[in-house]
């Protein structure tokens, strides 16, 4: 399989700015943790998600049904910042916390939450004035993050100690992997022996996938790009998913490669949305994904959702989402098999059905968000 070996800068630029979702969008714009109480709705919720309402974007868990059950992330007690975003969740293979990129305090740092509903987050990192941690990705053991910061100028991958007991920092964080380049959603290995991470390059305006030794040494590239970013390791170890531009359309589809380099395929491909941020289920039959879907106007994005597809037993793309809700512009898996029968009776994701249902939504609104605006008749 062959992809197209360039596109020109205002589509590399506006597709990279989506392969980030909102995440990188929206940064730049305490307690301990409570203990689950009985009957706790997110016990088997499947997904915390990343969901834009009036206040901000909260961590949610939502079922494999799709519906929104609990909050992870309560608000600041002091109200600051007025609009806080909590997004890039990241779930310890434990299942145990859950790390995020926050503008809490102030600061677009990274904090932690127990994997349970109505948590007041504690901090784990504080950046420097100007700087962003973000693409927060726990070891196997549960006893490290990596994360990407541009703390020295440039984004390069940093490491922090963590407690897995009690999920408090041991230290400050230390730069793990610097480049020439700006280096960003790192992702380890089951085995904990390898790092995959997003490697752009400023000159060419390129990015691609690129593996490096769990000790930060013999980094070696893995896809060809130009637009290649987001890895997440199959279960067994034995493939890489990622985001990369569709063979024949300016597009944002996902592909997974053996982690030999080999055996290049596209795994979700929906032609009206761009697919990026994939990650798989603890079983290796389902990869989901963060689905932006794009006007037909202009192409400019207006609506994000979670979608999940059937690697086993094929068939159409499943819609994670309640758009009567809000936009959900970032996901985690639970560290476990997920519900096979409720994800396949999920709806097919058809942007008929999405635009119809938010149009529904933005009836009457005196004050239409932009997703009303861009369906509208």
């Amino acid at each position: 399989m062959t992809r197209p070996a360039a596109r020109d800068s205002t589509g590399r630029l506006r597709a990279r700015a989506l392969g980030a979702a909102a995440a990188a969008l929206l940064l730049a714009c305490g307690p301990a943790p409570r203990a689950r109480p009985a009957g706790d709705p997110s016990a088997d919720a499947p997904f915390v998600v990343a969901e834009r309402g009036a206040g901000g974007v909260r961590l949610v868990f939502v079922s494999a049904a799709g519906a929104r059950v609990a909050d992870l992330t309560l608000p600041p007690e002091d109200g600051q910042p007025p609009f806080v975003v909590d997004t890039q969740p990241a779930w310890s293979a434990d299942g145990r916390w859950i790390a995020f990129a926050s503008n809490r305090g102030g600061a677009a740092g990274l904090w932690i939450a127990r994997a349970v509903a109505d948590q007041v987050p504690r901090r784990l990192t504080r950046p420097p004035a100007g700087a962003t941690d973000r693409d927060p990705a726990w070891s196997p053991d549960g006893r490290a993050l990596l994360f990407s910061s541009n703390r020295g100028g440039s984004y390069d991958l940093w490491r922090l100690e963590v407690d897995p007991r009690t999920g408090t920092p041991r230290g400050e964080p230390v730069p793990w992997l610097r480049e020439a380049a700006d280096l960003v959603t790192p992702a380890w290995s089951p085995d904990g022996r390898r790092v995959a991470y997003s490697r752009f390059d400023r000159a060419t305006r390129t990015s691609s996938v690129w593996l490096v030794d769990a000790s930060g040494r013999r980094p070696r590239r893995l896809t060809s790009g130009p637009l290649d970013q987001a890895p997440a390791w199959s279960p067994d170890g034995g493939r890489i998913a990622y985001s990369a531009p569709a063979i024949d359309r300016p597009d944002l589809d996902i592909f997974t490669i053996r982690a030999d380099g080999t055996r290049e395929r596209v795994a979700i491909d929906e032609p009206l949305a761009h697919e990026t941020e994939p990650a798989w289920s603890a079983d290796g039959r389902w990869l989901v994904a963060t689905a932006v879907l794009r006007s037909e106007r202009d192409g400019a994005p207006f609506f994000w959702s979670v979608v999940a597809a059937d690697l086993r037993a094929g068939g159409p793309v499943r819609a994670v989402h309640d758009v009567a809700a809000a936009a959900r512009v970032a996901f985690a898996l639970r560290p476990r098999p997920v519900d096979a029968r409720a994800l396949a009776a999920l709806p097919a994701y058809d942007r008929d059905a999405v635009v119809d249902a938010i149009r529904g939504v933005c009836t009457g609104l005196d004050d239409p968000p932009p997703a009303c605006r861009a369906v509208a008749r």
